[in-house]
């Protein structure tokens, strides 16, 4: 008789665990997945540096990172949405691979009015504060993923 070849062990493999699996692709738009994931991971980490006292030095750089991307999927979906409900969609304006924070962000509060009129302008003034300084903190996405720039220089130095 035949032996049978166990499986594999991985990171998304089933095992006897199986309250511990994610489920993928579950929903037709899994966006919000994405989105969700990445600030509850930043906030993981920041509850973690608020009880423990300890790593910050070392977490900056995931926790920034993981808002900041956060923040672009955000404003990607609200652009991305709104181009589905405006009656003509310009998808020339919008380019998905588009990192730049202040430009997807003008895009989206251009955009907004025209799908919903019920958001106030002091809210947009907050967002665009927020979304100017994580793009000037951090103008190269690299910089919150290397510790050396493209000319070997270190980042925020």
């Amino acid at each position: 008789m035949k032996k049978k070849k166990a499986s594999e062990p991985g990171l998304l493999a089933s095992d006897s665990d199986w309250h511990n699996n994610a489920c993928l692709n579950y929903m037709p738009d899994h966006g919000t997945a994405y989105t969700e994931g990445y600030r509850r991971a930043a906030d993981i980490l920041i509850k973690h540096i608020d009880e423990s006292g300890r790593d910050q030095d070392f977490l900056v750089y995931p926790v920034l990172f993981l808002y900041r991307h956060h923040i672009e999927l955000l404003i990607k979906q609200i652009v991305g949405l709104a181009l589905v409900l405006s009656e003509e969609p310009d998808t020339d304006q919008y380019k998905k691979d588009n990192h730049n924070l202040n430009t997807l962000w003008l895009l989206a509060k251009k955009l907004l009015p025209e799908v919903n009129d019920s958001h106030r302008s002091s809210n947009f003034r907050l967002i665009k504060e927020v979304v100017k300084k994580l793009h000037n903190a951090h103008r190269l996405v690299t910089d919150l993923r290397y510790a050396r720039a493209l000319l070997n220089k270190s980042n925020f130095c």
